[in-house]
């Protein structure tokens, strides 16, 4: 157990390098706030308050993790601007002081710093060595060779809280009153794609540096996270980016196991076509990963 503990990757895209995105975990993940500085940063701008109504001021919170957590659909740019004396806009200056030690360019971190804590962890993939637990006894299924690889990343969420309304902006025409309409915007689909490819690039490069040859994969952003529109091309462009992939890069798979969950139509619909000539058989199923895993 202590060996698989040990295990545990984390792989980011350049929006978020890996020297900055542990920096940035020390400092959100720290279990003790400073109250006494925290407090001159409340109350919080209407836009970052729950829709159930605004944060107590009076209740700063006692450690990073809930400070942060209230923050987390906050423009990084909107906190080093607003509370430019707090812990993560001090770390977000030092690395803007010296920022080709940690960004390709000046562009890539200005970008950064556009986006909330939310929308940069689908810039985040985990991944950790384990086993299933099965049977109703609760037991480990026979050990099979080597472990099994758990990824973990996020689909991008367009229900979820403010950071969500930013993303229905960044992707789709909106009326003069803010609704959102039935429409992507100029470019918009091919950004989300591309977007959505990066993460399961990620994902599939993580798979690659372990030698996995048989992944099993679960519906990702295609829950409670799709958007109120375009929900079908939404469905569509999660499998148009995995099977671009299986067909652009090698990633060492014999086959490759997709539940699509809601998106199985549009799964199907994309391989019936044979538009798509992937490196390996793709296998459609509806089974839990676990029973594809053990």
């Amino acid at each position: 157990v202590r060996y698989l503990a040990e295990t545990v990757r984390i792989r980011t895209s350049a929006l978020l390098p890996t020297k900055m995105f542990f920096e940035m975990h020390r400092i959100l993940s720290r279990d003790t706030h400073d109250t006494q500085s925290g407090s001159r940063y409340y109350p919080l701008p209407d836009f970052a308050t729950p829709k159930g109504g605004p944060y107590d001021p009076n209740e700063i919170p006692k450690t990073n993790i809930q400070y942060y957590w209230e923050r987390r659909a906050i423009p990084l740019g909107w906190l080093m601007e607003h509370e430019p004396e707090s812990e993560l806009s001090l770390l977000l200056y030092k690395v803007k002081a010296d920022v080709k030690k940690y960004f390709k360019d000046e562009t890539v971190f200005q970008d950064t710093i556009s986006k909330s804590i939310t929308e940069l962890s689908t810039s985040v993939c985990v991944t950790q060595l384990g086993h299933f637990f099965v049977s109703n006894g609760n037991q480990i299924a026979p050990k099979p060779n080597t472990p099994i690889l758990f990824l973990s990343s996020c689909g991008i969420d367009f229900c979820s809280g403010q950071a969500a309304d930013r993303e229905m902006q960044r992707y789709f025409e909106h009326d003069a009153a803010g609704k959102a309409l039935d429409k992507w915007k100029q470019g918009g689909r091919d950004a989300f794609k591309a977007r959505v490819k990066k993460t399961y690039h990620l994902l599939m490069t993580a798979c690659k540096s372990y030698g996995v040859t048989h992944p099993t994969w679960i519906p990702m952003g295609l829950g409670v996270f799709l958007p109120p529109v375009r929900q079908n091309d939404v469905k569509t462009i999660y499998h148009e980016a995995q099977f671009e992939l299986l067909q652009e890069h090698d990633f060492g798979f014999e086959e490759y196991y997709l539940n699509p969950g809601p998106g199985r139509a549009q799964a199907l619909e994309l391989l019936d076509n044979g538009k798509y000539q992937p490196k390996c058989p793709i296998v459609i199923h509806s089974k839990d990963g676990k029973f594809m895993a053990v």
